[in-house]
């Protein structure tokens, strides 16, 4: 946003000025590098995400793993192409996308392909590259309106702007001769999906939307009552918090520590919090306003 508004200052006081158009040029390849993905990362995420940057000899490791995933994203588009639908500029799930990239200020959109499948998903290889593209299910097209289905298309996105399919594997590879380290890997990967729930809200700007669109992920169900799933939120820590030790061991050892994602209703609780906190409020005066417009976009997915 502020990379347009110096490009509109510069034209406006400066059209006739044959250097203030150069400068112009040379300025807006970087209007869309302002938001990173540091800006709306989780503490942990963020945190490790910089632990493992910062980690000697890793830049040789990293182009090497980026060749690899060059390779994974070629087989991944074949796979797309061959059985599912890739949607066209002309239909609405473009155009959400297209403008949950402007918001979240990514240059390159990814190609969306729509898969028949019975269960609500949308999934992605996580690195910012050319054949990168996002995927959701007809199921999740079906259950969930336009603006949940372009939170969830966000989503996508953050994982996209953060590269976590990158990061988590080098964090991988660097934590492999310390065994003790995998649970710390087990709480990143989960820190990164509330990392992209804020890229999310982002977006959507509208918190019961994005708790609506979750809710509905979890139970299947159409309508869904946001408030008492924020009550059972708080049922649920207080019935951890309160059972025997015995028991919250377990629970925590056989079944948190194995998730790959939250516990929905933790990222509902914590996606609150955030919409909350001064730093969401910063971020959204930054950020260009949604347009939130379908005009010429047909009605099919």
């Amino acid at each position: 946003r502020r990379a347009r508004e110096s490009s509109r200052w510069v034209m406006a006081t400066s059209s006739s000025s044959s250097l203030a158009r150069l400068l112009l040029l040379l300025w807006l390849p970087f209007a869309n590098a302002l938001l990173s993905g540091d800006a709306f990362r989780h503490p942990l995420d963020k945190d490790l995400t910089r632990v493992v940057s910062r980690t000697p000899g890793i830049g040789l490791v990293e182009g090497a793993l980026r060749t690899s995933i060059a390779q994974t994203l070629t087989l991944s588009r074949l796979e797309n192409l061959a059985f599912s639908v890739r949607v066209a500029p002309s239909q609405r799930l473009y155009a959400l996308l297209a403008e949950a990239c402007e918001i979240l200020e990514i240059a390159r959109q990814p190609e969306l392909y729509v898969r028949q499948d019975p269960r609500p998903n949308a999934f992605t290889i996580a690195v910012a590259e050319n054949a990168t593209a996002v995927v959701v299910t007809s199921a999740l097209v079906q259950l969930l309106d336009d603006r949940e289905t372009q939170a969830v298309l966000a989503h996508e996105l953050g994982h996209i702007k953060c590269e976590h399919s990158l990061w988590l594997t080098l964090g991988g590879i660097v934590s492999t001769p310390f065994p003790p380290l995998e649970p710390l890997l087990g709480d990143w990967r989960r820190s990164a999906e509330f990392t992209c729930d804020r890229a999310a809200l982002l977006v959507s700007r509208d918190l019961d939307c994005v708790t609506s669109a979750l809710l509905k992920l979890l139970s299947g169900l159409p309508d869904v009552d946001i408030a008492a799933a924020l009550d059972q939120s708080r049922d649920f820590r207080d019935q951890l918090d309160t059972a025997n030790p015995l028991v919250r061991s377990l629970f925590r050892s056989q079944v948190l520590t194995r998730l790959t994602h939250p516990l929905p209703l933790a990222r509902v609780a914590e996606l609150d919090r955030w919409a909350r906190s001064p730093q969401y409020r910063a971020l959204l005066a930054s950020l260009p306003e949604p347009q939130r417009s379908l005009a010429g976009a047909s009605s099919a997915p």
